[in-house]
């Protein structure tokens, strides 16, 4: 089974861009041109990871991942886009729960990279809790 990133972008010409990337990379691509949108298709499809654009029309990337904490019992690794990386401190970041965060502009190789890598430490953390937890049944 393919892995799901969910795009979120105002821009159509990233998305159209990344859209591809990811698909020619093998990931099933789910696409919202804004981030209510986004969490609608969030709630809905649970992705293995999320692509956010900092400024866009209404909800900003930054609110877009709070949100998406609020919402979900476990939030997918999230990256988020910027060309102003002065709106994007480190404890703004922080608290929205991003992972990671890619300068406009970007190649889109590194994009895809970035999510592979971040979907690979996140099921390797999911792996460890699991395997822990089995030790713990088993040792009490």
């Amino acid at each position: 089974m393919s892995q799901t990133v969910l795009l979120i972008d105002d821009e159509v010409h990233i998305r159209s861009v990344l859209g591809r990337r990811f698909e020619a990379s093998g990931f099933r691509t789910l696409i919202a041109s804004d981030a209510e949108e986004g969490l609608e298709l969030l709630m809905e499809e649970s992705p293995d990871a999320i692509v956010v654009d900092l400024q866009m029309p209404g909800m900003s990337g930054l609110e877009f991942g709070r949100e998406a904490q609020k919402r979900c019992e476990r939030t997918p690794p999230m990256v988020l886009l910027t060309a102003r990386s002065h709106l994007a401190d480190d404890a703004s970041v922080a608290e929205s729960g991003i992972d990671r965060v890619m300068m406009k502009p970007f190649s889109a190789r590194e994009v895809v990279r970035t999510i592979q890598e971040l979907i690979a430490a996140a099921f390797e953390s999911d792996s460890d809790r699991d395997s822990d937890s089995h030790q713990n049944q088993v040792a009490a």
